[in-house]
């Protein structure tokens, strides 16, 4: 747990009750979410369709992630400031930054502006924790993750999150059927007029005549990224989660070297 004495842990502990809001809005929505299903006959079989949905409140959501996001960004480079010469302080306090980056060149030439008058195992923690330490995997990286986010919300746009679906159970009169429908991973972003499921006509009828049958269909709902770059089509409160976990590791490991 960060060390909420200082600036970086106060600012990790912002950005985890932005977290914290956006979870209990989540389960708000789902809570209260509905839908409803089309019946289009086609020959011998019925399709469902999503006909319609809970609209997600997105702007709120977005300004909620956008928060969180920034209060995150910033702990780290509070902590960097803290950590860095009074000299570096006094003569290029613009430079100051935690460094993120996914290539080891790059990392190579531009950390030393950053944390160049760091200690020495300040540095070598922060470089331990890059992303291209990942390699090919560098783009699935919490911390590049949280850089991109960061920067697309200070620059471009809010974030959206968008309702998905990860499956769809049906209910004909009570007697729920095996799932009907469930997205390969990620979870599908919900749209109407979606197909859902097809269902024999004959077996339709066995609840009752085709335009009579009520149908009650239960979903599986998750909230991911849309339009975010590298990030598009993750869920939102796991990425965001990973994220604020990760923020807490690296500030734990720092927080030692602080005085020294």
């Amino acid at each position: 747990m960060p060390n909420e004495t200082r600036d970086p842990g106060l600012k990790w502990r912002r950005g985890s009750a932005h977290f914290d809001g956006i979870e209990r809005e989540w389960k708000e929505f789902t809570t209260a979410f509905h839908s409803q299903l089309a019946v289009v006959p086609k020959d011998d079989l019925v399709e469902l369709r999503l006909q319609s949905f809970s609209d997600p409140p997105r702007t709120e959501w977005g300004l909620l992630i956008g928060d969180g996001v920034q209060n995150f960004r910033a702990a780290l480079d509070y902590m960097v400031w803290i950590l860095a010469s009074k000299q570096q302080r006094a003569d290029t306090p613009q430079s100051l930054e935690f460094p993120i980056f996914n290539d080891a060149a790059n990392y190579a030439k531009g950390a030393p502006p950053r944390i160049g008058s760091l200690p020495a195992a300040a540095q070598k923690v922060i470089g331990s924790v890059q992303p291209f330490q990942q390699g090919a995997e560098s783009a699935k990286s919490p911390l590049w993750q949280l850089h991109r986010l960061s920067n697309l919300d200070k620059h471009r746009r809010l974030h959206v999150g968008q309702v998905s679906l990860e499956a769809v159970t049906i209910d004909f009169k009570g007697t729920r059927v095996p799932t009907a429908w469930r997205a390969a991973p990620p979870a599908q972003r919900a749209q109407k007029r979606m197909l859902l499921a097809q269902i024999q006509e004959a077996e339709l009828r066995r609840h009752g005549p085709v335009g009579t049958v009520q149908f009650q269909p239960s979903a599986f709902l998750t909230i991911a990224f849309e339009d975010s770059e590298e990030v598009t089509g993750e869920g939102v409160l796991g990425t965001l989660r990973r994220i604020r976990d990760t923020v807490a590791e690296v500030l734990d490991q720092l927080d030692p070297f602080v005085n020294i």
